[in-house]
């Protein structure tokens, strides 16, 4: 995104690699849920529940979301400041982050992510972000 040059989100930018970080934390947002007693469904569900008929339908994330009909043109952010990067980790990945620290759920990829995003971006996401304390829980 950096080097200011476009290229296709997720057809060239979604990797086997981001699969695995994107796998870790739905597993983390999985056991939030459980143990809270939700069964949450799998992002693989989900997406293929949302995007049904305009993707592969597969279990191989990667494929999933590259043969996305939605997403085919879909260019990259110009700025690790984009929406794309901010909003889910502020209001998505915080506020998970919160419930497992309120209850005792260890989300060490969630973090990670949100530490790197907010030194990445001369943020502090924790404190910027969705809480259940914010929520009034």
């Amino acid at each position: 995104m950096e080097s200011k040059e476009a290229f296709y989100f997720y057809k060239e930018g979604h990797t086997s690699s981001i699969d695995k970080v994107l796998k870790q934390i739905d597993e983390e947002k999985i056991n939030i849920g459980r143990s809270l007693g939700y069964e949450i469904e799998p992002f693989e569900d989900i997406f293929q529940s949302y995007y049904k008929g305009r993707c592969a339908e597969t279990d191989d994330i990667n494929e999933m979301i590259n043969s996305n009909l939605c997403y085919r043109n879909v260019l990259s952010p110009s700025s690790m400041k984009s929406r794309f990067i901010i909003e889910d980790i502020k209001y998505g990945l915080v506020l998970m982050s919160s419930i497992g620290e309120r209850f005792n759920i260890k989300t060490p990829i969630i973090d990670s992510i949100i530490n790197i995003s907010s030194v990445l971006n001369g943020s502090d996401y924790m404190s910027e972000g969705i809480t259940l304390d914010k929520l009034g829980f």
